[in-house]
């Protein structure tokens, strides 16, 4: 998972035959999403809403969301005949072996 900018500088990495591929008639891409490694392929996710110099390292098959109160539905009140409801949940993100992510930081950012 990458910033925005680290995002486009993956996109132009060199080893790629084909800078530009056509995806129907009027749309044409030069992204790359999946960056093939010795070991294993890599998805490249953007992120804006990170620091933009770090890129984090995250195997999907090790997080999990894990909920400390599960989903309520309560009656907030009524006005006329609408019943007025909220929904109240707490979750979080669960990394279940610490060792299986890794985190690159102080990346250039211009």
């Amino acid at each position: 998972m990458v910033g925005p900018y680290n995002k486009t500088v993956v996109s132009t990495l060199t080893g790629r035959s084909i800078a530009r591929e056509m995806i129907d008639s009027n749309t044409a891409g030069s992204n790359v999403t999946v960056f093939a490694t010795d070991f294993g392929d890599l998805q490249v996710m953007p992120n804006r809403f990170q620091r933009e110099r770090d890129a984090f390292l995250i195997s999907p098959d090790f997080a999990k969301v894990s909920y400390l109160r599960n989903f309520q539905v309560s009656t907030l009140g009524k006005t006329s005949d609408a019943e007025t409801k909220y929904l109240v949940v707490e979750m979080g993100l669960e990394m279940t072996q610490e060792a299986a992510h890794g985190g690159i930081f102080d990346l250039e950012t211009s």
